[in-house]
């Protein structure tokens, strides 16, 4: 192929290229954001709403618990299905409000959380520039990324253990982000490994007791990788699925709770600065090292207190708190 001759999938696929050639300088296709980054807010759509009233919350809470109302043992797979997407979809909207007006640390950390993810998406798309090579921290990035907006959908659709899943697996990538950025010789390993290798030198167990020989802190602390594994990830005993309201039962998916969208947005965050910090000390650009390295200290000042750590606790006092008034 000549050099001045266009690829084939522009003849062939124009739209397909149409979205490489965006993807590339990190910019929509399409919609709404066509030719600007696509995520740099997670709650675009609210940026120019007013603020939400407690009783508009209310409101659509009510239109949520009517349409689930209707899921029966009778109702039609076809219309069980409709009305379980209109109350996911009710679900996405209280979300959405409630995080836009909810004090001050969580709309202030799915902002500076979108921003990040911003940022993130166009260096795991080569947007500021391509350094050639086998693209594997691009696509580590990218990976981070893409989890991270899963993790966001899971949020707004009540799937909060789902979440902390996929959060779980961000704060492996930043435990490893952490590892290469001490040692670039353990990052052209890994990039060389075989499948083997990486299961025995690479895997979050070996790569967490790489990180305490060397005296280095986990990006995930012990106590909180545990937790997300029995939350998130692995079955145990006394576990209750989705509950983070403390009435000691356990929750669907579809059914917002607030503490639930406290917790994981506290830990996407959390996990998402971690890689955002130390995945910066990887590049080479010193311009983009600091903007990542500013945007995910900002996103871990702006956390708030309920997390996967301190939530039960927290809930725990609010209910006792509440219960001694209503005696009063």
């Amino acid at each position: 192929m000549q050099d001045d001759e266009p690829p084939k999938v522009c003849s062939d696929e124009p739209g397909l290229a149409a979205c490489y050639a965006a993807a590339a300088r990190g910019v929509a296709a399409s919609g709404d954001r066509a030719d600007q980054a696509p995520l740099l807010s997670l709650r675009t759509a609210w940026n120019s709403a007013p603020m939400a009233s407690s009783s508009s919350l209310s409101r659509a809470f009510g239109k949520m618990a009517r349409a689930l109302s209707c899921l029966s043992p009778a109702t039609s797979s076809s219309a069980s299905s409709r009305l379980s997407q209109k109350s996911l979809h009710q679900c996405s909207e209280f979300t959405d409000e409630f995080s836009e007006f909810s004090g001050e640390k969580l709309p202030s950390t799915v902002d500076n959380l979108g921003t990040l993810l911003s940022i993130l998406f166009r260096i795991s798309c080569c947007s500021w520039g391509c350094h050639g090579g086998d693209h594997q921290f691009e696509w580590l990035v990218g990976r981070v990324t893409n989890q991270a907006m899963a993790a966001t959908n899971l949020i707004r659709s009540a799937f909060y253990d789902e979440s902390l899943m996929l959060t779980r697996g961000i704060g492996e990538i930043a435990d490893l982000f952490r590892l290469f950025s001490s040692s670039k010789d353990e990052f052209e390993e890994w990039r060389r490994s075989t499948k083997k290798q990486r299961l025995n030198k690479y895997g979050p167990a070996p790569v967490r007791k790489k990180l305490e020989q060397c005296g280095a802190n986990f990006s995930i602390g012990e106590s909180r990788y545990q937790k997300l594994c029995e939350v998130g990830t692995h079955p145990i005993p006394g576990q209750i699925p989705g509950h983070y309201s403390g009435a000691g039962r356990p929750v669907l998916g579809g059914i917002p709770q607030p503490v639930g969208i406290y917790v994981c947005y506290t830990e996407l965050g959390y996990a998402v600065a971690s890689c955002g910090i130390f995945l910066s000390g990887m590049l080479h650009d010193q311009e983009r090292k600091q903007q990542i390295f500013d945007c995910s200290s900002q996103l871990r000042t702006s956390l708030g207190m309920f997390s996967i750590l301190t939530y039960e606790d927290l809930l725990n006092e609010v209910i006792e708190k509440n219960r001694n008034d209503e005696n009063a």
